[in-house]
Order: C-alpha cells, then sequence, then structure tokens
C-alpha cells in the first residue's frame, strides 16, 4: 500500500512540474542562391509558425500554420545543447554559395548569426538549421494575405538579388 502510495505521489508530482523552454523564437532565412534554390524564411515560435518562400518557388508567398509540439520540443532540445553566446561565424565573401541567417530567441535573448556561405555557419548549430528548414514538409500551411516582418536582414533587403562583393584577395 505505502508503494502504491508513493508512486502516485511521484506521478502527481512529476505532472506538475512545468516544463522550462528557453527557446522563444528561431528564425532561418534563406537568401540568393546560385544554384537555383528557393529563397525561404521560416519563423517559429512555440503558438506561431511563419513561413516564406520566394524566388524558384513553386508556392511562392507568405504562409502560417502550426508546428507540432513533438518538433517545438526537439528544436527547442537540440538548441538547449548548444552554448548559444559562443556561436559567431566568420565569413569570407563568396558570391557563388547560398547565404544564410539566423536568429535565436532564448531567455530573452537574441542570437544573430548571419554568413554568405551556408558551409560556415557553426557546426553545432547545423543540426537546428536544418531540423527548422525540414518543419515546412511537416507544417500544414495556410496561404497569408498578408505578408510577415520577418526580422531577418536578408528579409528586410531583396533576398532574391544576386550580392555583390568586392573582390577577395586569396
Amino acid at each position: 500500500m505505502n508503494k502504491m502510495l508513493l508512486i502516485i505521489i511521484l506521478v502527481f508530482i512529476s505532472s506538475c512540474q512545468q516544463k522550462s523552454d528557453k527557446l522563444e523564437m528561431i528564425t532561418v532565412a534563406i537568401g540568393y542562391c546560385p544554384g537555383g534554390c528557393v529563397s525561404s524564411a521560416t519563423e517559429i515560435t512555440l503558438h506561431t509558425y511563419h513561413y516564406y518562400e520566394g524566388n524558384n518557388s513553386t508556392k511562392p508567398g507568405y504562409y502560417e500554420g502550426k508546428l507540432p509540439a513533438s518538433d517545438w520540443d526537439r528544436i527547442s532540445a537540440e538548441v538547449d545543447k548548444i552554448d548559444i553566446n559562443s556561436l559567431h561565424t566568420e565569413d569570407t565573401p563568396v558570391a557563388d554559395d547560398t547565404w544564410i541567417e539566423v536568429l535565436i530567441k532564448s531567455e530573452g535573448r537574441i542570437t544573430h548569426l548571419k554568413s554568405v556561405t551556408y558551409k560556415k555557419m557553426p557546426a553545432k548549430l547545423m543540426k537546428v538549421i536544418n531540423l527548422v528548414l525540414g518543419t515546412s514538409k511537416k507544417v500544414k500551411l495556410t496561404k497569408s494575405d498578408e505578408s510577415y516582418p520577418f526580422k531577418t536582414t536578408y528579409q528586410q533587403t531583396n533576398i532574391v538579388v544576386k550580392p555583390k562583393f568586392a573582390p577577395v584577395n586569396r
């Protein structure tokens, strides 16, 4: 009887614990891509999902949806494994690669990373980026009549135009 009571109490206590989600928002934007890939932006919070497809898309425009909680939990768990404050990019301007930008809001602080080379994003962040990029296939997207103001610089400028860089000494 005492064991049963202990089990019930433990189950009750564990069910009352609040989940502490450090991640508040994540955005991944893909800008210019010389290979003809789709420019896009995805912004996810626990309660909202905004998606944009632009250049070279079969379904251009702004979309909204709801990411399944299990996918949010997976992304959040991967972000929690990273020391966000240690993230940085070391850009070398290369005009023949994909522009990528990531914003992570966690514990009230925004970490903003952008790179003109997909390959130069921090390796420990790549799993998170790929998880976010894969979400548009999992979410039931509804086309929006209005644009969404993504907070990325690529979205605020023209992300579909080929960038102009100064020559690089190699």
